[in-house]
Formats: structure tokens, C-alpha cells, sequence
């Protein structure tokens, strides 16, 4: 399928600078605040309290850190799961041999019908016995040709790379849609390919796809309509949003530009101190306060915003696989 490389081009090209500058403008953020124990003070219950002051310029680059920072800790911990889920599903696989004929790809001790292709580096044809009785031989070879392009291509790791820039890069919105687009584009490329191994035929395909999703012990949900129209010959062709990727880039660049507003360090003087306590616990607090933010706003945005879709996550779009991203596969 033509085009579909643009898509993850642009995802990644984007994911790379959001991704610089939310390390400038976290690294720009820490080595510039200066933190005192002088702030101003007032007079309380005969005694006195003082109370932090800033710099106008800490009202730019604190939140411009805080958002560096959340968005290095949102994209660190879905490395991280995508990282934990690919070692729980190699371990849970229960090879049964190799397919005869095709050393390259494992066949699954699993009655249910399921082929998916999984691994990062070096990614495996897997297909189950199910789906070895429910499918003829033109269908098994075209639901191979379908699992080999991924493999190929190694979409899993592709995928894998799609998801983590699309979470931590959550002030971008065009990753995020580049990466859900992406992450249905290699389901119809890999269904062209199937298609084109089949000498330009879509009927074992298609055939495959009803057998794979027939079966009531299947975890898909359905066929995408969208794989049904490309097998009809109606697909329509793949744009890329522009003008959100153009307004991505102007985000990215006016946050590198405001990294260098020449206006001195960042101050923040404080003791927040009553009589009886010392002024150095506040300065540890102020100090721990981009931090802190980071930390918040990653909660926050890992508990309200929507999980990037995707086709092949245990409960699939597509009817070759039950798994996807989030665990190194695809199908």
C-alpha cells in the first residue's frame, strides 16, 4: 500500500523533536531555578511568616519544565508496559513445533483460531491449531502472506514506537492521530500483500478473515470495515493531516523559542517559615517542585485522556490476531 510510510515518517519525525524539546525544556527548566531562603514576610500571631516569591520568569519556564517532565515520565512508563506486557506474552506462548514446510513460523498448542505476528527486534509468524483446521490452503497461505509482510516490516516494534511518542507526546495532537492512522494503514498493507502473494486474488483472504472471526471462541470483535472495503476495491486513499501536523510544528517550535528568553535565572526566595520551624524544609519543597508538577500532571493525564486505538490489542479491530501494540503484536 502506497503512502503508508509517510505516516509513520511523520509520527516519528514529530515524536523525535516533541521529544527534544520536552528534554530542553525540562533540562532549561532545572538548570535555571536558583532557590533561596530569603522570601517576604508578614507578621502573624505575633510572629513571622514568609511566603515565596518569583521572578516573572518563572511563571514561563516552570510550566514549560513541568511539561517537559510529564511528558519524559508519560512516554518512560509506556516503554516501560509495552516492555512488561512483550515478556508476560512471551511466556505465556505454548509453542506446539514448527509449521511443516515453513520453519519460520511457530505453531500454537491454542484451539482457538488465531495468527499474529509478535517480537521487536527479531519479530515470529505465530498461528494456532485452530486456525490450522479452520482454514483451507489458499486461505493459510494468504493469512501467512499477511503475518510475513508484518514481519518484514517489523510492525510490532513500529507500533510499539507509535504508542509510546502518541502518550508522551500529548500536547502534540497530530501524534496521536498519526500513530492511531499508522496503526490501521499496516493492516491494509499487510492485506495487499496477502492479496498480491495471491496473484491480485482477495477471495482466500477475505475467506480467511470469515473463518478466523466465525468461530465463537475468537477474541476479535469483527472485521474493519475499512479491510472490507480495500478487499471490494473501494479503499480510499491514505492523506496525512496536514494542518495539524503544520500546527504541531508551530507548537514545538514556539516552545524551543520560549527556551531562550533572555531574562536571567529563574529566583524563587522562600522560607514559608512560622517561629518554631526551620526555613530549610521549604527550600527542599521548592526545589522538589518541578518535580512534583511532572508528577501530577502525568497522573493526571494517564487517568482522563483516551488510550491510543489499536487493531490488534486482546480484543482486536482486524480477525488475524487477538493482541496487538501493547504487546508486541500484529496481525
Amino acid at each position: 500500500m502506497r503512502g503508508i510510510g509517510r505516516f509513520y515518517c511523520a509520527c516519528a519525525g514529530l515524536g523525535a523533536l516533541g521529544l527534544a524539546a520536552s528534554t530542553a525544556a525540562a533540562v532549561n527548566g532545572l538548570r535555571a531555578l536558583r532557590i533561596g531562603p530569603h522570601g517576604h514576610a508578614a507578621a502573624l500571631l505575633g510572629g513571622h511568616v514568609s511566603y515565596p516569591t518569583a521572578t516573572w520568569r518563572a511563571g514561563l519556564v516552570l510550566p514549560l519544565a513541568a511539561l517537559g517532565l510529564a511528558s519524559l515520565v508519560l512516554g518512560t512508563r509506556t516503554a516501560l508496559r509495552l516492555a512488561s506486557h512483550r515478556r508476560r506474552l512471551r511466556e505465556a506462548l505454548e509453542c506446539d513445533g514448527r509449521l511443516p514446510g515453513r520453519a519460520d513460523v511457530q505453531v500454537l498448542a491454542d484451539a482457538r483460531p488465531e495468527a499474529f505476528c509478535a517480537g521487536w527486534l527479531r519479530p515470529r509468524i505465530y498461528i494456532s491449531r485452530g486456525a490450522l483446521d479452520a482454514l483451507g490452503p489458499a486461505e493459510l497461505e494468504a493469512v501467512l502472506a499477511h503475518e510475513a509482510h508484518h514481519r518484514a516490516r517489523r510492525d510490532p516494534l513500529r507500533l510499539a514506537v507509535a504508542q509510546v511518542l502518541a502518550q508522551a507526546l500529548f500536547f502534540l495532537p497530530a501524534v496521536r492521530q498519526l500513530a492511531e492512522r499508522y496503526t490501521s494503514l499496516i493492516e491494509l498493507a499487510a492485506d495487499d500483500a496477502a492479496v498480491t502473494a495471491g496473484r491480485g486474488n482477495p477471495a482466500p483472504l477475505a475467506a480467511a478473515l470469515l473463518a478466523l472471526t466465525a468461530d465463537g471462541r475468537t477474541r476479535g470483535v469483527g472485521i474493519d470495515p475499512e479491510r472490507v472495503d480495500q478487499l471490494a476495491g473501494g479503499a480510499k486513499p491514505a492523506r496525512l493531516p496536514l494542518v495539524a501536523v503544520a500546527t504541531s510544528l508551530l507548537s514545538i517550535m514556539a516552545l524551543l523559542a520560549a527556551l531562550f528568553v533572555p531574562a536571567g535565572p529563574v529566583e524563587l526566595h522562600a522560607s514559608l517559615a512560622v517561629p518554631f520551624l526551620s526555613s530549610q524544609p521549604c527550600v527542599l519543597v521548592l526545589a522538589a517542585l518541578p518535580g512534583l508538577l511532572a508528577a501530577a500532571a502525568a497522573t493526571l493525564f494517564w487517568r482522563v485522556r483516551p488510550r491510543i486505538r489499536a487493531p490488534a490489542a486482546r480484543a482486536p479491530q482486524g480477525a488475524l490476531s487477538r493482541a496487538g501494540t501493547s504487546a508486541g503484536r500484529s496481525g
